[in-house]
């Protein structure tokens, strides 16, 4: 099962469910399970791939990228689809663009190398959202396109060791116009902003202490501005299994830009949960 999480101005979710097991990319053997699949998604400033500004959801699973439209872009709406938003029945396949920047010979003709994925937003200014992955060591950042579901080319935005970092997508953290990425060093717990310019990720600046490790956090996504004030939050999974949430703050004078950790869910929801976006 997936679920959208509404925020409330506290900070603390309200799980809705966003689409059923049925509706999941398939695994090798065939079955359909959200389980274990990478999730993205972010709109424009100006509309989402399927049209409005609402967010469409990018799904990695079984070496295929999938572009789930949502379904209040869609005919019939919520209502008309089940009452949710990602089923099946608007699910396109995307296909791999070409390399057209960086270490090309290092790209794989298919979506098999993907290890992680994030929805930035749009990065280049074209009005277009567009996508950043993990692969082999290596960030790529993929240009939307005018085609529902299609990315038009691949840049390598970062060249070694992003295996070590959990990156996800605050919005623009900086005011400049275009969004920023924040990566987790997995061993240290460091999370590290990095703006973006027009096309390619600039000099990344430490913005927490040693706090997020991937054993004490395992899982960690930000959803933007959460409670209304400005700053960019972010949500983490807990090794106990609870849902933290440290909420953005104005720098302090080690430039660390989020507060203290609250609970915000201790359910058991969180307990079987593999991944947030």
């Amino acid at each position: 099962m997936a679920f959208v999480l509404p925020w409330a101005m506290n900070g603390r979710p309200a799980p809705v469910t966003a689409s059923g097991p049925d509706d999941a990319p398939p695994a090798a053997d065939g079955s359909a399970t959200w389980a274990n699949t990478l999730l993205a998604h972010r709109s424009s400033n100006e509309h989402s791939s399927s049209g409005n500004r609402v967010d469409d959801l990018w799904a990695h699973k079984n070496s295929h990228l999938w572009l789930y439209t949502n379904n209040l872009n869609n005919d019939g709406g919520l209502a008309g689809n089940g009452n949710h938003y990602f089923t099946r029945d608007h699910r396109i396949a995307v296909v791999r663009p070409h390399c057209t920047e960086g270490t090309c010979s290092a790209y794989t003709t298919d979506w098999s190398a993907v290890s992680q994925i994030t929805a930035p937003g749009d990065v280049n200014g074209d009005g277009h959202p567009d996508l950043v992955t993990v692969e082999n060591d290596h960030l790529w950042l993929f240009l939307g396109s005018t085609v529902t579901g299609q990315l038009s080319e691949a840049h390598e935005i970062g060249t070694a060791s992003w295996n070590g970092y959990t990156i996800t997508s605050p919005g623009d953290t900086n005011s400049d116009g275009h969004p920023n990425l924040w990566a987790r060093n997995k061993n240290s717990g460091v999370i590290y902003d990095f703006p973006f310019g027009t096309d390619g990720l600039g000099i990344g600046t430490a913005m927490t202490n040693s706090a997020f490790t991937s054993a004490d956090r395992p899982l960690l996504a930000s959803p933007g501005d959460a409670d209304g004030d400005g700053i960019a939050d972010l949500y983490t999974i807990t090794d106990d299994r609870e849902l933290w949430a440290n909420m953005g703050t104005a720098p302090d004078a080690s430039g660390y830009r989020l507060g203290v950790h609250h609970i915000a869910s201790a359910g058991v929801l969180w307990k079987t949960v593999t991944n947030i976006a």
